[in-house]
């Protein structure tokens, strides 16, 4: 029990977060755009989404805007980080 316990932790450490968002972009890309409060861009991602040529640039534009918002995401860390000094 203990060691089924400890793979769980392990899986779900692994999933947490930005990794998290990387597995849904690459399933599920619209679903990304919502995790990041953007809806129109979600709703957008989804109808490039439904057609089969468009699944492929909307994951790599998931891929992307992903990136930008953990790059932003660390700005906004330090610059906090360095007005509360």
């Amino acid at each position: 029990v203990s060691l089924r316990k400890q793979q769980y932790a392990i899986i779900l450490e692994l999933l947490s977060g930005a990794d998290m968002r990387y597995l849904l972009a690459l399933f599920i890309p619209w679903l990304t755009f919502f995790t990041m409060g953007k809806v129109v861009q979600g709703v957008f991602c989804l109808f490039l989404q439904i057609t089969v040529i468009g699944w492929l640039p909307a994951t790599i534009w998931a891929f992307f805007v992903i990136s930008d918002y953990n790059r932003k995401q660390e700005n906004d860390r330090l610059i906090n980080a360095i007005n509360n000094k």
